[in-house]
């Protein structure tokens, strides 16, 4: 990672070189492709069914089991019973309100936009963050040549507003020489929280991932501690349920 002064002068240079964890510090990956090759994964177990666009409208439990009551996408009602529930549902995770277990923590007061773009027009490798007191942004280099650049939304700005094209341009005029020639693949605003569950479990329900424990969106750490979650978790409730 490299930081820059507002007028593109690098004085300052991270480069983690070390592995002692066996892999790169730092590997940079596009998320939808995990995921998808995660979920291609799964067809080899016929005992996992995923059910998308479902909606967990309540849940209880007992000693032995959870149920669910799930809405479907044209309504129709589902229950689903299972020994465990693993409540994986984001920040504001509709489980753990239900349980009533605090979420403390901070919400930063300023939100940032980001911008992700085909084809990276810059075709450099790095991380650059630019300490730019107008408006600050960072641009990286990812996989399959994509480039993210990421702007500070400031006060008074509205997702809604930065989102219109001509707002867009001007935004990408700063970082790019020929704004009107990219091809958006998507943007979105994130809000910087750092917030951690209270307690991670009530009796057969456990909290995992951003349901749990929520960060701000630098470096991937979220979506790699909710993996990390998961293995914890998958291996301590196959063990368990072999009793």
């Amino acid at each position: 990672m490299r930081f820059l002064t507002p007028k593109g002068r690098c004085f300052a240079d991270i480069q983690p070189m070390t592995d002692e964890f066996g892999w790169s510090r730092r590997n940079a990956f596009i998320q939808p492709q995990v995921d998808a090759v995660m979920y291609h994964g799964l067809q080899r177990f016929p005992q996992v069914r995923c059910l998308f666009s479902r909606e967990v409208e309540a849940f209880s439990q007992n000693g032995d089991s959870v149920t669910l009551n799930l809405k479907g996408p044209d309504g129709e009602r589902e229950t689903v019973r299972a020994d465990w529930l693993v409540a994986c549902d984001g920040g504001a995770s509709f489980i753990r309100r239900t349980l009533n277990i605090p979420f403390e923590g901070k919400t930063a007061p300023n939100q940032w936009i980001v911008i992700d773009i085909a084809n990276d027009p810059l075709a450099t490798p790095h991380v650059y963050l630019c300490c730019d007191p107008v408006r600050p942004y960072v641009s990286a280099a990812l996989p399959h040549g994509v480039r993210r650049f990421e702007f500070m939304v400031m006060p008074g700005e509205t997702e809604a507003q930065l989102s219109e094209p001509h707002n867009m341009r001007r935004l990408l005029s700063k970082v790019l020489p020929d704004p009107d020639r990219v091809e958006l693949i998507r943007q979105r605003v994130y809000t910087h929280n750092a917030r951690l569950a209270e307690r991670f479990r009530i009796n057969r329900v456990l909290l995992a991932g951003d349901a749990a424990h929520i960060m701000p969106v630098w470096q991937g750490q979220g979506y790699n501690s909710g993996m990390r979650d998961a293995f914890n978790l998958a291996w301590k409730l196959a063990l368990v349920g072999q009793r």
